[in-house]
This record gives C-alpha cells, structure tokens and sequence, in this order.
C-alpha cells in the first residue's frame, strides 16, 4: 500500500524503489516529494535539494511544483543560508499565481519567520499581516506574530487577542498555551 510506505519515515530505500519502480505513475512523483521531506526530516539537506531539483526537472507542470520549490528553500533555511533562503522564498513568492493561496500564504508565512530571525521586525510582520488577511485563522502565524509582539512589549493588546484565537481553537496546545502565558505575563 503506497500510502502506508510514503507514511513511514524510516526507509527511505523503499521510497527510492518506488520512485524507480513507478517512474510513469502518478504515485512517482509523490514518492518523489516524500523522499526529499524524509531527508530533510533526517538532516541530509543536500539530498533533499538534490531531490527536489530532480522532481522539478522530471515534472515541472506537476499541481505540487511549488511544493518543491518551498522545500528547497527550506533546505538553506535549515542549513543556516538564510540570505539565499530569502532570496529563494521573495522568487517563489513573485512566481506563485494569484489563486495559489495555499503556496502564497505558507511561503509569506515562512518569511515572515526568516525575517524575524535576522531581527527584521518590520518586514516580519508585514508578511504575517499579509498571511493574515488570506487566513484570518492561520494558527502557526497568530501563535508567532503575538509571541514576537509580547516579547517586544508591543501591542499587547493585538497579541494576547491573537493568542486567545489560538486556544480557542487547540485548548490542549501546549505551545499556543504557553505563548498565552506568556503575553499575560
């Protein structure tokens, strides 16, 4: 069952199998994307980079084309060439099609966290007012943007409003509650 296989994290030498097994299925190019998000799960960037650069060049109409750029680009996030991931992340962002909301929002949100690691405040939260307006409920980006205002001891107001939107929706979240406590701090 393929599903079950691109569910497991621990062989990727199965996943290459099926990628060689099945290069003209549709399955290929989903175990494709699989291969490179183990290997970046596992710390081998430079598979990952090399895997996505491969699925863009066997299927660059694919529907998940964007998905691989964004990989790659996390890929130098983690690596620690924040720089280029910005570079990459500003030229996907510039490439995606207007109706891609999906592939816009995540990739205005993944700046938005990049620029807050350089202590680029302004632009940070300008991408997740961006990400915000596509997605009022994006809970990842209301956790983070009210934590980055709290800590700076701005609009307090704004980030514990933010924050309570995220433990109205995940009560258990053991993240979103602590980012809660820590604005009412």
């Amino acid at each position: 069952d393929l599903e079950l296989l691109f569910d497991r994290h621990d062989d990727l030498g199965e996943v290459q199998q099926v990628i060689s097994q099945y290069a003209s299925t549709p399955a290929a190019p989903i175990a494709m994307l699989t291969l490179a998000s183990q290997s970046v799960q596992s710390g081998q960037y430079d598979l990952a980079q090399l895997t996505y650069a491969q699925f863009k060049q066997k299927y660059p109409q694919h529907p998940m084309a964007a998905t691989a750029d964004i990989g790659k680009a996390q890929c130098l996030e983690a690596s620690g060439q924040l720089d280029q991931a910005i570079a990459r992340f500003e030229r996907i962002l510039s490439l995606l099609k207007k109706k891609d909301m999906t592939n816009k929002g995540q990739t205005m949100a993944l700046l938005g966290d990049l620029y807050h690691e350089k202590g680029d405040w302004e632009r940070s939260f300008r991408m997740y007012d961006e990400v915000l307006r596509l997605d009022r409920e994006n809970l990842a980006v209301l956790n983070n943007y009210a934590y980055y205002l709290s800590l700076r001891e701005e609009e307090l107001e704004k980030a514990l409003e933010m924050s309570q939107v995220t433990i109205d929706k995940e009560p258990k979240n053991p993240t979103y509650l602590d980012t809660y406590a820590w604005i009412l701090h």
